[in-house]
């Protein structure tokens, strides 16, 4: 049954439905983040043509649609911000 929705589908079609697969994966790296004491934050609202362009990624048939920022934790930097009613 997947297959033959599959076949149907344009190139578009699975683009967006693999972008929203990769939020899977995604969750699971930030898990393995902290596991591993590294901070991570799912990042989108940038402009992805612009990371496409950068990173060559059309060269290889790829498009970008979500950044994951990683960075060791430093107790030192780290802010914590209180919210008060």
């Amino acid at each position: 049954m997947l297959l033959a929705l599959f076949e149907t589908q344009t190139l578009e079609q699975h683009f967006q439905h693999a972008a929203k697969q990769l939020y899977i994966g995604l969750g699971y790296g930030t898990i393995e983040a902290a596991n591993e004491q590294i901070d991570s934050t799912p990042m989108d609202g940038f402009n992805p043509d612009n990371l496409d362009e950068l990173m060559q990624l059309k060269k290889q048939g790829l498009r970008s649609t979500v950044m994951l920022d990683l960075e060791y934790r430093n107790a030192e930097t780290v802010c914590m911000v209180i919210l008060k009613n």
